[in-house]
């Protein structure tokens, strides 16, 4: 008699945020959806109007994100017009989509919206036709106040000046190190890195 084999089922692990959440590590998702590879990366597909994704995320605090979400939608005739995203069932965004070159040349999409500390449900559902979904990224959303707090340090700008607490370097949208030529910034958004963390600040 074959005995009969049992499977354990794997823990769900959340994703820490800020951070990247891979499209493919979805932990429910309408049965039309499937994964995808491709030379741009990977993806979610068969998005129709009204199937979603879902995301197990975590935040250790109580603020607010910027989620960039990529998506494609290659063709005018079929492409999905928006995209709502709840967190734990509830409705904390939408946007309109854009329409991309191809079904595998994604486009960011940016909503904006406070998560609270702990560990919740991300869905993103397709409104009014197809769209591929790929990567997201969350990252904390750039105030428009001068001053920002972030574990206990303080950051902030004055006339093309970057002030902080602790040892710090500048960094452009780009990625390259300009901290030299704090005190002569122009406008626009810079990344500081510390020992302790990193920071988008405002220079206006």
């Amino acid at each position: 008699i074959k005995a009969a084999t049992s499977y354990i089922k794997e823990p769900i692990v959340p994703t820490e945020i800020p951070g990247k959440i891979d499209c493919l590590k979805s932990t429910n998702k309408s049965g039309s959806v499937s994964k995808n590879k491709s030379s741009n990366g990977n993806y979610l597909g068969g998005f129709t109007s009204g199937s979603y994704a879902e995301y197990k995320i975590i935040s250790k605090k109580d603020t607010t994100y910027t989620f960039s979400i990529l998506l494609a939608a290659g063709d005018t005739q079929w492409n999905a017009q928006s995209f709502p995203v709840k967190l734990n069932g509830k409705k904390v965004a939408e946007s309109n989509i854009t329409g991309s070159t191809g079904w595998e040349n994604f486009i960011p999409h940016e909503v904006s919206f406070k998560v609270p500390q702990g560990t919740h449900t991300l869905r993103i559902t397709m409104v009014g036709g197809a769209c591929n979904l790929s990567d997201i990224t969350a990252t904390f959303s750039v105030s428009t106040a001068l001053t920002e707090f972030f574990e206990q340090e303080k950051v902030y700008s004055i006339e093309g000046t970057i002030f902080c607490d602790n040892t710090f370097t500048i960094y452009d949208i780009l990625g390259r190190n300009i901290t030299n030529m704090n005190g002569y910034l122009k406008k626009g958004i810079y990344i500081i890195k510390t020992d302790n963390s990193t920071h988008k600040v405002l220079v206006k």
